[in-house]
């Protein structure tokens, strides 16, 4: 859902937002929270001018889930 949110905002403005709350409420009604059964939390937003990331914690403070909208694929980290 942010993923998308976030594709369509860059169509829309040409770039990605800087900060998530930039999504709503126009592509979203609100920021989720991550729905997983090992952590619930806040996803985790970076944005520098070339590179643009999404990511959460699976299992604090291990586990990290990235996705890179520039390669549009999720990895793990530790």
């Amino acid at each position: 859902m942010l993923i998308a949110a976030a594709e369509s905002y860059r169509g829309k403005y040409g770039r990605y937002p800087d900060r998530l709350p930039e999504l709503v409420p126009e592509f979203l009604p609100e920021i989720p929270d991550v729905n997983h059964i090992a952590m619930a939390g806040r996803f985790i937003y970076s944005s520098s001018p070339d590179q643009h990331f999404l990511a959460y914690v699976v299992a604090f403070p291990f586990d990290r889930r990235v996705y890179s909208f520039e390669n549009k694929a999720w990895s793990t980290l530790d």
